[in-house]
């Protein structure tokens, strides 16, 4: 199943890397991994809520 980006660096996150862990291994600004992750976290409440 393909998952969005910004959903596996939140699921990545939430397993314990670093923003700035992330950053450096994908060659992305931390500030820019930041932005995702909020957005990932935003979309699934938003998911799960139309799920209930």
């Amino acid at each position: 199943m393909f998952e969005p980006f910004a959903v596996e660096l939140y699921r990545r996150f939430l397993n314990g890397e670093t923003v700035q862990q992330l950053a450096a291994s994908l060659g992305i600004p931390a500030d820019r991994v930041e932005i995702r992750i909020r957005a990932a976290s935003r979309y699934l409440i938003r998911v799960h809520r139309r799920a209930a």
